[in-house]
């Protein structure tokens, strides 16, 4: 199996959407799978040993913190013939996204493709909730090429066919043990950062005007 990967994002930015992908790209590795990998190139400067197809991009005007692609779909089409997928797997509902489907329908690749992000949920935090039914009518015209729509939760999934999306499966997450686990010496931590409070309280997650 040949498996090209289309996102928005990817690493090494720091967003939830492009750790997943990573983490699947690291899994695809050890199972000895081919893939390839289109994305915006990063205004970040980390190190990552994936390669990666970069797209030309600009700051995101809402989110400065994500890229905007300028893809040369001429370009996409072509290494993605000389690839020759056995699916293709589109991550995202953007310019990468929309250049992938594109492509797919040309070289006819079967399509599949994530749902990650409950933008509905986003919008009123950029005070932009009455885009909401539009937003809508895009995503449902987006995915309605894909064989098969992957989703993080069952609460996802009740969203989307309740919005009358079609062909949904559960892509269930999970924790990496050996990173998080409740196994550490308290008081390293209470040394390390001068730590003279009776309580430790600890918060993972990405701090971003639509996680308040």
């Amino acid at each position: 199996m040949r498996i090209t990967l289309i996102s928005d994002t990817f690493s090494p930015e720091i967003n939830g959407v492009a750790k997943t992908l990573k983490r699947f790209t690291y899994y695809l590795s050890r199972q000895r799978i081919d893939y390839e990998v289109f994305a915006p190139e990063s205004s970040s400067r980390t190190f990552s040993p994936l390669s990666i197809n970069h797209s030309l991009s600009i700051p995101f005007f809402l989110y400065p913190q994500c890229r905007f692609a300028l893809p040369n779909v001429i370009k996409m089409k072509k290494k993605i013939k000389e690839f020759n997928p056995t699916i293709m797997h589109v991550a995202t509902p953007f310019s990468m996204g929309l250049s992938g489907i594109h492509v797919a329908k040309k070289l006819s690749i079967p399509l599949v493709g994530s749902h990650h992000t409950d933008f509905e949920h986003y919008l009123p935090s950029y005070k932009l909730g009455h885009l909401s039914p539009l937003l809508w009518r895009y995503m449902k015209w987006f995915y309605e090429p894909f064989e098969e729509i992957f989703v993080p939760s069952l609460e996802t999934k009740k969203q989307l066919l309740n919005q009358g999306f079609k062909s949904i499966s559960i892509w269930s997450r999970g924790v990496d043990h050996h990173l998080f686990h409740p196994y550490y010496d308290k008081f390293d931590i209470r040394i390390k950062y001068n730590i003279k409070k009776p309580y430790i309280l600890t918060y993972v997650g990405r701090l971003s005007p639509e996680k308040t």
